[in-house]
């Protein structure tokens, strides 16, 4: 056993570079991990951002348990480099075992396809199904610095260094997923990639520290992969026809942009995007009403730009306006198209048609770009329940659509309503829509019904609610509908209803704006959400911000309070400094996420919705981590000066939100090219990367104490940067962002990190 156990540090020893290896794998397979069940997850809950921020924050709470709790037993562990390899092995299992579970559990807890998840089913799926595979890799971390700690080196370094190469395979499995793998392969078939290379780099470490034990697993351990490979193909048919139930599934295809399902119900045909509702065919209601009111309001539309919508019925009600000579048709996937084309032939002759023109780009994108003005521009796009879906509904984008308008351009976007009576909650949200949409169009009118149609002009006296203009209209042009017709818009457009829709929506005093960096109406949505489930519970909408405002209050001032009882209640001046640094840890995890996410809104906002370089802007965030631990390392060869060190790049924390918020307005409000603008996220992302990459060594050198194992030390470290992070996540994007903007939040975090400053100067 003696001879054993040295056998492994000299393998240790001389064998870095393997090592070294094993970690980078270690980062990359653990973000692949996350990113995958991430997706998967979201398809299972069509998710926002909330849906987003919770399952992001289990997944780092339980990597988190795993580091800190779990990785106290390391110091247990007589053989650590096995140990490292068999649960690399048993990542080979369970990462598809999880995918497994995530898709299977809609199944089990009897929900069907398309059904909105209760609340709880959030936060409880993500909690069971991620424990496993999240705490392994949360381990994984710790035990790789008791591995590097056995050899004959400065253990001070030590958790510094793993954090480094986690940090490089955490930056490649960004850039290479989203170049290659989400381009090219669905989940399934990248999970098996990522349980090839984690096997691969568990048998070659078990080569390099035991042959006799690798001799005896690697046949077992191949043959249990082969086993999960030829098995796959099935496997994911069965958890499929398991997840839509009744339904069946014709085609799931999975792009950069999320996954598109194809399915089919007697002779109708649906369309999902990450689980949620598309359009179905044939649909003829939907399919007229999606265009006809906004057409007919224009008396001679010419040229239509459509954002959005069903490439098939939408398009073709469309066409049969003869007197319009081009449509735009603008879509984010061409995925759509591909299936459309496939699954509803006559979608082919309808795209053939001269007039139709398929741009695929961002809409806000196209509209800052093109030149062209158009004299209808139909918005067909779900409502504002994402951040993402949100920037089609701000007052910023209706200026820019303004500006592509004609003189008598008409605007129109819908959103699902009541037929009859609307609530309190859903009015908030119609009266905030209707107030930004009027920021920008002098005129507005709206068609009341279960779809609102709002419709909004640049000149006065260009819309008309009189249903007897648009019936002539109809006949006028020859138009074949079938249920936009003379009774139809009598009962539309009576007075009593267009009376009852304008008192709901028009009076009153003006509601809260949406905007870019102040995303109100996905709050609303939000909160219309809970209100589905336990209305009692959550009181009225005005009582629901004012308890988040307290909450908001109550949030910093706890933090700020927390922070400055830790640190006085420490009896020695040492405990205060350690205590310090582990606060400092925490603030920084919670910063560098929330700061992520708030960079990368932005970025959205002003940029639109670019998977690519979204993709890149994550990778150059990891980057920027691991440049900024390897440069932490190179520097701490001069000890007298970390801490000084550490307090000028905690400054640099402090200052960065304000930094964040001053870069993103003023990009709002320049014109500058596509990748100049690339580039001022790159570096904005990379330099908080920097930041938060230096002071991860940095802390773990200045707490190092020669009586406590070093292993012991990363991993707590590594679980409070976590357990900021989980708060990070949970926070910025489900609360601060939608309900106090992008302001409240900058200055939130400069206020938290300077108290933790002034805490660490207490100390010099």
């Amino acid at each position: 056993m003696v001879m054993d156990n040295n056998n492994q540090k000299m393998t240790l020893k001389n064998n870095s570079k393997i090592l070294y290896f094993a970690f980078i794998i270690l980062g990359f397979s653990a973000m692949m991990s996350q990113i995958i069940v991430i997706r998967e997850l979201i398809f299972l809950f069509t998710g926002n951002e909330l849906t987003i921020g919770i399952i992001l924050a289990v997944w780092l709470l339980w990597t988190a348990i795993g580091s800190g709790f779990f990785g106290r037993l390391t110091r247990y562990v007589k053989k650590p480099i096995n140990l490292f390899s068999y649960l690399q092995f048993f990542v080979v299992l369970l990462l598809p075992l999880t995918i497994v579970a995530v898709r299977l559990s809609r199944f089990i807890l009897f929900l069907s396809a398309g059904e909105i998840s209760h609340p709880l089913l959030i936060i409880l799926i993500p909690l069971v199904t991620l424990a496993p595979i999240a705490t392994s890799f949360g381990f994984l971390y710790t035990l790789s610095c008791n591995i590097l700690s056995k050899k004959d080196e400065t253990k001070s370094f030590v958790p510094g260094k793993v954090y480094f190469f986690e940090a490089i395979g955490a930056g490649g499995a960004g850039f290479i997923a989203s170049i290659i793998l989400f381009r090219f392969l669905n989940n399934f078939e990248i999970v098996l990639i990522i349980s090839g290379i984690c096997l691969l780099s568990g048998l070659f470490l078990l080569f390099v520290s035991s042959r006799k034990k690798f001799q005896i697993l690697t046949p077992i351990v191949i043959g249990l992969f082969f086993f999960i490979v030829f098995f796959s193909p099935q496997l994911k048919k069965f958890v499929n026809s398991k997840f839509w139930g009744n339904i069946k599934l014709l085609e799931s295809k999975t792009t950069i942009y999320g996954n598109i399902s194809v399915t089919k119900i007697g002779e109708s045909i649906s369309f999902y995007e990450n689980g949620m509702l598309m359009f179905t065919y044939p649909d003829l209601l939907y399919a007229e009403e999606s265009v006809h009111f906004a057409l007919l309001e224009h008396p001679a539309p010419k040229n239509v730009l459509l954002i959005g919508g069903d490439p098939v019925g939408s398009l073709n009600q469309v066409l049969s306006h003869t007197i319009i000579e081009k449509v735009d048709f603008l879509l984010l996937d061409p995925a759509l198209i591909e299936l459309t084309q496939k699954y509803i032939p006559s979608t082919k002759h309808i795209l053939n048609n001269p007039k139709i023109k398929i741009i695929y780009q961002d809409g806000r994108q196209f509209l800052d770009k093109t030149k062209e003005k158009y004299d209808v521009i139909i918005i067909n796009l779900p409502a504002p329940e994402t951040t993402q879906i949100n920037r089609f509904y701000t007052t910023e984008f209706y200026r820019a659509a303004k500006k592509g308008l004609k003189k008598n351009g008409v605007m129109s976007f819908s959103i699902a309503a009541s037929e009859n009576v609307i609530g309190s909650e859903q009015a908030e949200l119609l009266r905030c829509l209707f107030f930004t949409f009027n920021l920008a169009f002098q005129e507005i009118i709206i068609i009341p019904g279960y779809t609102l149609h709002f419709i909004g002009s640049n000149k006065k006296g260009n819309l008309t609610n009189d249903p007897e203009i648009l019936i002539s209209r109809i006949k006028h042009r020859n138009l074949p509908t079938k249920y936009i017709q003379d009774y139809y818009l009598r009962f539309r457009l009576s007075p009593d209803r267009i009376k009852y829709i304008s008192e709901i929506i028009k009076t009153g005093n003006p509601t809260k704006i949406n905007r870019d960096f102040h995303p109100i109406s996905y709050f609303y949505n939000i909160y219309l959400w809970f209100t589905n489930f336990n209305k009692k519970m959550i009181g009225s909408i005005h009582d629901f911000f004012q308890l988040s405002k307290l909450l908001f209050s109550l949030i910093i001032f706890g933090f700020v309070l927390l922070f400055l009882i830790l640190f006085f209640r420490a009896k020695n001046q040492d405990k205060k400094f350690n205590r310090a640094i582990y606060i400092s840890i925490i603030l920084i995890g919670c910063t560098t996420i929330s700061l992520e996410i708030l960079i990368i809104h932005g970025f959205q906002a002003i940029y639109g919705y670019a998977y690519y370089q979204l993709s890149l802007i994550l990778t150059g965030f990891m980057v920027g981590l691991a440049l900024g631990s390897w440069y932490s390392i190179h520097l701490l060869k001069r000890s007298k000066t970390a801490f000084k060190r550490y307090l000028v790049f905690q400054s640099f924390l402090t200052l960065y939100p304000l930094l964040t918020y001053f870069v993103l307005i003023s990009l709002s409000k320049i014109t500058l090219s596509s990748f100049l603008i690339q580039a001022s996220f790159l570096v904005l992302i990379s330099g908080l990367g920097f930041i938060g990459g230096f002071q991860f060594p940095l802390a773990s050198y200045l707490i190092f104490q020669h009586k406590k194992q070093i292993d012991r030390i990363g991993g707590t470290l590594y679980a409070w940067d976590l357990f900021g992070s989980v708060i990070g996540a949970l926070l910025i994007s489900t609360l601060i962002i939608p309900v106090f903007g992008v302001l409240a939040a900058t200055l939130s975090f400069f206020v938290m990190n300077f108290v933790v400053l002034v805490l660490l100067f207490q100390n010099q």
